[in-house]
């Protein structure tokens, strides 16, 4: 069904963007569970239309959505201190999320790219949540 449904979420782009996707294209969708959101998957290939830079949505394009999608789910098995308050809640998230990308990336600029945030924004939160890096 991922690859019915998201090829037809491309069609309905189609009279503005003419996009598809390649073979590692699907498979990194298909990489993600989708947990039974086809909102979630409809959400992501739109934005995949307007952002991938080529005729052809790849690998390298969708990434870095389905990683996004993948720290927020994991944020629902968890449990939340509400105790803490906002502030503090978006703070640890923030230096979770930091910490996962440079995990899986090891390189902060790539690291600073998958996260779409500046180089020196990443050094800057880098430092604020008192994190180590490798370069």
């Amino acid at each position: 069904d991922l690859e019915f449904l998201s090829k037809h979420f491309l069609e309905n782009e189609r009279p503005r963007r003419n996009k598809s996707f390649t073979v590692d294209g699907l498979a990194a969708l298909k990489s993600y569970g989708w947990p039974g959101n086809v909102r979630e998957l409809k959400r992501i290939c739109e934005q995949l239309s307007l952002t991938s830079p080529l005729p052809l949505i790849r690998g390298e394009d969708v990434r870095p959505f389905v990683q996004k999608a993948v720290a927020i789910d994991h944020l629902g098995s968890r449990s939340i201190d509400f105790s803490k308050g906002l502030l503090a809640l978006l703070n640890e998230f923030e230096r979770s999320l930091i910490q996962k990308a440079l995990e899986q990336e090891q390189d902060v600029e790539k690291t600073a790219s998958l996260l779409q945030v500046s180089r020196s924004n990443l050094y800057k939160k880098i430092k604020d949540h008192g994190l180590e890096t490798e370069s």
